[in-house]
């Protein structure tokens, strides 16, 4: 896995909420209890775990903030000697591992397994659409993010699809942006038709995403054959992000940041659309091509015609500024 910093502090959040509800409970009320700032902290800092289960996974979650790969994979190996079903140890195990994708993958699966492993049936549906509001299923769903990105990343798209089903369907929310992966898979391999159905589905409130406005854009123009809607999505798509329109514009490339360097997220947010859409031309390239020229055509024509009732209306405004000089005078 990459060693990326924005993988790295949600992890640290997700520690604290842990702690957090073995303390106070699920259903705590923030001012539900009296105390100060310092013991609310102190409470926190210096929790004892109360067994195996909780020792391993506080383990694991001090281990991702360790830079030295090595070091995490000790302190999986040690975790799972005190909790050999400690899902979220081999999900660090997957997460140390940088330079070999399978192997990486391999230790994810091999956590997901001893997660269904320990947990029922029963207890997946129980708590189906809400794992990502419960401290001891969030280390599932973040294992299963992991692997949808090793998936995208070998090429596995197929497998990339189950896994992202599952998501969904555990987390209802989609506080991960599943969604908008699906779209982009859906469209690599072409599955038009599950593509429609899927983004018909997608709620209202998060139609807005990058991703999700190209895929609509795609599929008015391959399935429904509507270039014109088309178009629209695709101008959604351009105005929501600058860097995406010079991108499809060919005036932008994604580079890679030299030390020291941060980029906005604006560019942030462009090259992760950007990095998923390469995956979607690599699979199609005929069929996005066709996609990109026509929105290209549509665009310049639109621009255009922009221009043009510009000009209209600028001779509008200079005839009646003289016609209202000419008034003037009369009087």
């Amino acid at each position: 896995m990459p060693d990326d910093p924005r993988l790295i502090e949600p992890i640290m959040m997700e520690r604290i909420l842990y702690v957090f509800e073995k303390v106070y409970g699920k259903n705590y009320i923030p001012g539900g209890i009296e105390e100060s700032d310092e013991d609310f902290e102190k409470n926190l800092l210096d929790y004892v775990p109360k067994n195996n289960i909780e020792r391993s996974q506080l383990m694991v979650y001090e281990a991702y903030a360790v830079d030295d790969n090595d070091a995490k994979r000790k302190i999986a190996i040690k975790a799972l000697e005190v909790d050999p079903f400690c899902c979220d140890a081999y999900t660090l195990l997957g997460f140390a591992e940088v330079d070999d994708g399978l192997k990486a993958l391999g230790y994810f699966k091999m956590g997901e397994s001893l997660f269904r492993q320990r947990h029922t049936e029963e207890y997946f549906k129980e708590n189906e659409g809400e794992f990502m509001n419960c401290s001891e299923t969030r280390p599932y769903m973040r294992n299963l993010y992991y692997t949808i990105l090793i998936e995208e990343t070998l090429g596995l798209y197929e497998d990339a699809i189950k896994t992202g089903i599952l998501m969904l369907k555990l987390n209802k929310e989609d506080s991960m942006r599943i969604e908008s992966r699906m779209v982009m898979l859906y469209a690599a391999k072409d599955k038009m038709t599950e593509l429609k159905d899927f983004l018909n589905k997608i709620p209202t409130e998060r139609l807005n995403e990058h991703e999700i406005n190209f895929g609509m854009s795609y599929c008015y123009f391959h399935y429904h054959n509507v270039p014109e809607v088309a178009f629209k999505y695709a101008e959604l798509l351009f105005r929501s992000n600058s860097y995406i329109n010079k991108f499809f514009m060919g005036k932008y490339m994604p580079k890679r940041e030299k030390i020291g360097e941060i980029p906005s997220d604006e560019e942030e947010s462009a090259k992760e659309f950007i990095s998923m859409f390469s995956r979607v031309f690599s699979e199609n390239p005929v069929k996005t091509s066709a996609w990109i020229t026509s929105i290209r055509e549509f665009y310049a024509l639109a621009e255009k015609h922009k221009a043009k009732e510009s000009k209209q209306k600028d001779k509008r405004k200079k005839q009646m500024v003289k016609q209202s000089k000419k008034k003037n005078r009369k009087r």
